[in-house]
């Protein structure tokens, strides 16, 4: 039995174009989707560090984080306790300061770990609830986050070295925030020996008065102490650190870099199609299909491609960021943060990467003359 002829359809010609060869449109968009898994896994990371430091900017109260002036990163940051405090308390609209360290410290087999010094008597401090055991008494006694817990492989009781420091974890802590659960919290004083900087402090926490704004707070503080950079928003953290910038400026740098490159992978694959099919062409031009309508095949068949590119990407690029947080080194680190605006976003590179690459060849196609194209062997 006879099957009846189907319609030759605009969007039937370009999936069957697609469909001709399967494995090419696969290979084509895997190699477009290398660009989008890695804007796809930058950004979320990305997005999660921004995300992290605008939540550590209010843990325990906090309304600023005041560092030293003049540092390449926060990390970097000393200034004298004493000293500090006192300054700012003098500020009308400071109601407690508190004082902490943040430094990277080898603990037990892990080379790189968060180590937080903090007094129990600060405000920000005697905000943080135990979720097992309880704060620590003696100077030999920590607590760990809960992802360092899993990463060290330990409870409450055990023990752990620190250098040639030896401590009992007397309680585990969970804040939500991956870099600060990542790591351990010790007595300020106990950090300060340990890394002989007594009487110093990477960061001071305030807490403002009720009603005192913030903004005005931070100008007063900076006018009056030229040493002192404070740090209300996730935005002014550029004072102290810049690596949320570069992180932003290295997914714009591969986003463009994804663009060039799929874009040459597209342009490549259709200008080939466009030659194996030139006899095609001209049937369809001698048939009535106008110039344009030519160029709209082959650019639909570049946005398809792209398309298949953008989820195929926005998948693989999930699952790579997600093995980042899982990985031994990097776990206490990263927390990537996901949203209709990143896959938006990856979607408009692959549409950027198709309309790229298939600009030269469905102009070439357009070109095409009907007679010589049905002489083209």
């Amino acid at each position: 039995m006879n099957r009846a002829p189907r319609a030759l359809t605009f969007s039937g010609v370009t999936v069957r174009n697609l469909m001709r060869q399967p494995m090419r449109t696969m290979l084509t968009a895997l190699g477009v989707s290398v660009g989008v898994i890695a804007v796809v896994a930058l950004a979320a990371i990305s997005r999660g560090f921004w995300d992290m430091t605008s939540m550590a900017l209010r843990l325990g109260g906090c309304d600023l984080l005041v560092f030293q002036t003049g540092v390449a990163a926060d990390i970097l940051s000393s200034l004298e306790e004493k000293a500090t405090r006192a300054a700012l308390a003098s500020v009308d609209a400071v109601e407690a300061v508190a004082g902490a360290i943040f430094t990277v410290q080898p603990v037990n087999d892990q080379p790189f770990m968060v180590v937080i010094g903090a007094r129990e008597d600060d405000f920000s401090y005697r905000q943080l609830k135990p979720t097992q055991g309880r704060k620590p008494q003696r100077p030999d006694e920590l607590m760990v986050g809960r992802v360092a817990a899993q990463t060290l492989c330990v409870k409450v009781g055990d023990k752990i070295r620190m250098g040639r420091h030896e401590f009992t974890i007397s309680g585990m802590f969970e804040l939500g925030l991956v870099v600060v659960d990542g790591g351990v919290m010790i007595d300020l004083d106990v950090l300060q020996e340990m890394t002989n900087r007594q009487d110093q402090i990477t960061a001071a926490p305030v807490k403002l008065k009720p009603g005192a704004d913030r903004r005005a707070a931070v100008e007063e503080i900076e006018r009056r102490f030229p040493e002192f950079k404070a740090i209300s928003e996730v935005e002014e953290y550029v004072k102290v650190d810049r690596g949320l910038v570069i992180m932003q400026a290295l997914v714009w740098g591969v986003s463009g870099i994804a663009v060039l490159v799929g874009g040459l992978v597209v342009l490549n694959t259709m200008w080939m199609s466009v030659f194996e099919r030139t006899r095609e062409i001209g049937i369809l031009r001698a048939l009535g299909w106008s110039r344009r309508r030519v160029v709209g095949m082959i650019l639909m068949e570049s946005a398809l491609i792209s398309l298949l590119a953008a989820a195929m990407g926005s998948v693989l690029g999930v699952a790579v960021a997600q093995l980042a947080t899982v990985m031994h080194i990097t776990e206490q680190f990263v927390q990537p943060v996901y949203g209709p605006a990143l896959f938006g976003w990856a979607t408009l590179l692959a549409v950027a990467i198709g309309a790229l690459g298939g600009v030269i060849p469905s102009w070439r196609a357009s070109t095409f003359s009907p007679v010589e194209a049905l002489r083209y062997e």
